[in-house]
């Protein structure tokens, strides 16, 4: 039996948050009456199968990539934030390779190195981690259930209990030319990319979060990926946007995780 329309929806937001941020997905718990004006101020909303859709188109050119990595290929990610106007703030980098690729019938095996380095003020004061870690993909396996937690964890904002959610203002861009991260356009041959460019899709929509007392709460997601690109490195960034109140007004802040290098 195929699966129902929420439980597409569960899954296929876990896969696309797995890529960056675990978020829980709340159960509708009760009815909210959503008030006209307030809607038109959060723009067109789509339905849960409108966004799988959309999930699926972005995602499932990217799957045959999760059986084609080779040892040596590697990601360098960096996640950073920034509060309205001011400097942008490295908050960690994360960098994950290759190490060996094993391949039975049903199984393609990966051993992976991560290394992760978190600051807390300057690079004097880094903490790095690094371990190893093994994925395993089966041969046959399905968009919905292949994709491996390969980021860092970006935060966001809950003021109370999320009584409902709803989703608004959904984009797909396809066929976007892009240049590659500076590390990669510095270096001699542009690790072989045609024209030193990668073709990019976007995939962005607003994410509602309601209380118990009619009041709602805004997260902007942005999502770019690439299939010219190994797996490791698919996702060339992610951010999310949020007014987040603080003292007498509401200041925007942003977080972002950006691929910064790659070895193919």
């Amino acid at each position: 039996m195929g699966l129902s329309v929420r439980e597409r929806w569960i899954v296929l937001i876990q896969v696309l948050l797995s890529l960056s941020i675990p978020v829980a997905i709340f159960s509708s718990t009760s009815c909210i009456e959503e008030p006209q004006p307030q809607m038109v101020e959060l723009g067109l909303q789509v339905s849960d199968e409108e966004l799988i859709v959309a999930i699926e188109s972005v995602l499932a050119p990217l799957e045959a990539g999760k059986l084609l990595m080779q040892a040596g290929q590697m990601a360098h990610y960096e996640l950073n934030q920034n509060i309205e106007l001011s400097t942008t703030q490295k908050v960690s980098d994360h960098f994950q390779q290759i190490l060996s690729r094993d391949e039975t019938e049903d199984l393609v095996v990966y051993h992976v190195r991560n290394v992760d380095i978190s600051y807390s003020g300057s690079s004097q004061d880094a903490e790095i981690v690094e371990s190893e870690s093994v994925w395993e993909f089966r041969q046959d396996s399905h968009l919905i259930n292949t994709l491996n937690n390969l980021a860092p964890q970006l935060q966001t904002l809950a003021l109370g209990e999320i009584v409902d959610r709803t989703y608004h203002n959904l984009s797909v861009q396809q066929n976007r030319l892009m240049g590659p991260p500076r590390a990669v356009g510095e270096r001699e041959g542009c690790e072989g990319l045609t024209n030193c460019q990668i073709l990019t899709t976007d995939l962005s929509y607003d994410q509602i979060d309601w209380y118990e007392d009619g009041s709602w709460y805004k997260t902007r997601h942005f999502y770019r990926f690439t299939s010219s690109l190994p797996y490791l490195a698919r996702l060339i960034s992610y951010c999310i946007y949020q007014q987040v109140p603080y003292g007498s007004r509401d200041y925007l802040i942003s977080q972002c995780q950006v691929l910064r290098d790659f070895q193919l």
